[in-house]
């Protein structure tokens, strides 16, 4: 684990990441800081693999909110069966068809039913707007845009959450690169996309065009955990 510290020099102060313990490791924080920027530089993607990520997602997205919208539907049916049963049970209490004792069970078992079946169509209609994703995705697509301008201008804390969000898992850094075991499964097949499209530019007619899952990228080395 390393911590920071600043080192009164001659005529400035100069600022170290080191090891906590007493192994003596440190490392220029303006080097750390610079290699982390070109980390993310890297990340930022073609244009194209972009637009190909965020038509992957809407369409994912859209065929879930189909589902939803079905099942509301499926839902809101059978509430209304349920309703029609209770108002067919009371016409039959008051001709006498039934005896009071069985339009009280009826009553009972279509009311537990009715609240079961509200709940449900409670949670299945928080879904949200489908109309949001397109500007939620845009923002996404900006931000990653300029992932590197925004890291380097943000505050302590929203550099700490940027990592933390793009790092799920510890980073190592052993003063020229960083290593980790897990990178944000987003922005892993955004580069996955973008690799595989510059090496599909490149490759012959015949090859096919996949995606595969076991790629990591080359600009950070990915190491297992111990």
């Amino acid at each position: 684990m390393l911590t920071g510290s600043a080192s009164k020099g001659e005529y400035k102060i100069y600022y170290y990441y080191h090891c906590i313990s007493s192994c003596g490791c440190r490392f220029r924080a303006s080097v750390a800081n610079e290699a982390i920027v070109s980390e993310f530089k890297k990340f930022i993607p073609k244009e194209g693999a972009l637009e190909l990520y965020k038509l992957v997602v809407k369409n994912v997205y859209s065929n879930r909110f189909a589902q939803k919208r079905k099942e509301t539907k499926e839902i809101s049916e059978d509430i209304n069966k349920l309703n029609i049963r209770l108002g067919k049970a009371r016409e039959l209490l008051m001709s006498s068809a039934i005896e009071p004792d069985d339009y009280r069970i009826i009553k009972s078992k279509t009311e537990n039913s009715l609240k079961r079946l509200e709940a449900k169509l409670l949670d299945t209609s928080s879904v949200g707007s489908q109309v949001s994703i397109d500007q939620l995705l845009d923002q996404a697509a900006n931000t990653i845009m300029h992932l590197d301008d925004i890291y380097t201008n943000a505050d302590i804390e929203s550099k700490r959450a940027i990592i933390s969000s793009i790092y799920p898992e510890k980073l190592s850094f052993d003063g020229n690169q960083y290593r980790t075991t897990r990178i944000n499964e987003a922005l892993l097949l955004i580069f996955q996309i973008d690799n595989e499209l510059s090496i599909t530019k490149n490759r012959k007619a015949e090859d096919a065009f996949c995606f595969s899952g076991k790629v990591a990228p080359t600009r950070i080395e990915l190491v297992s955990k111990v």
